[in-house]
């Protein structure tokens, strides 16, 4: 018996085609929307991880100025000579007041650089910044500074360093003990306030930072 051995070229171009098959269109589309999607959603994740890891070192950065700064104040105050006085005073600048505190006979205070003269008094001072914001500086000022009852502090360089930027309000108290009543405002050379209460409100930030500051008590005669 013979076998008959039949070759289909028909058959086989047609396996050849169905074999070789690629994707339609729609497929590339779909393929591609969900590429895009994909890259999107990791890109949107590193950029969420890198805002929040740069907001983090910016809140430990102002955490560690702030600090610093708590540490000065809490030095200063304790340490203050016993010549020395407390006093609140008004700076108007381009219309606006702001509230700062001068510290009379203690030329020492806050130095940095040369002091130039025991004369000089040391200020804490708040001086505006762009958009609104505030920036707490410690300042030199003569008493030849003050024209008509109204304190005009320079903050010219080498005459000024700023502590804190980039704050919505800064703040004083001051503790009585005579009264055992908190003032905003320290006007009696005379007699120093026993604690004084600084508060800073951070840009960006409605959580105040309060701290609060021991002066040895002292009591002028005459």
């Amino acid at each position: 018996m013979k076998t008959t051995c039949v070759h289909g070229r028909g058959v086989m171009k047609e396996f050849r085609h169905s074999s070789t098959k690629g994707f339609t269109l729609f497929e590339v589309m779909v393929a591609i929307m969900l590429l895009v999607l994909l890259v999107g959603g990791m890109f949107a994740v590193i950029h969420a991880s890198m805002q929040a890891a740069a907001t983090l070192s910016e809140a430990q950065g102002r955490g560690r100025e702030t600090s610093a700064l708590m540490e000065l104040l809490r030095k200063t105050f304790r340490t203050l000579p016993a010549p020395s006085s407390v006093e609140t005073r008004v700076r108007t600048l381009d219309g606006d007041s702001y509230g700062e505190i001068v510290f009379h006979g203690a030329p020492n205070a806050f130095s940095w650089g040369d002091v130039s003269t025991s004369l000089d008094e040391a200020v804490l001072t708040v001086k505006p910044q762009a958009g609104g914001r505030l920036s707490l500086v410690l300042a030199r000022a003569s008493p030849r500074d003050q024209l008509s009852g109204v304190a005009q502090t320079s903050t010219d360089e080498g005459r000024s360093v700023v502590l804190v930027a980039d704050l919505k309000e800064v703040s004083w108290r001051f503790y009585d003990q005579r009264t055992g009543a908190w003032q905003l405002d320290w006007k009696n050379r005379e007699i120093r306030p026993l604690l004084v209460e600084l508060t800073l409100v951070p840009a960006g930030d409605s959580k105040p930072v309060k701290a609060v500051f021991w002066i040895p008590p002292l009591t002028r005669t005459s």
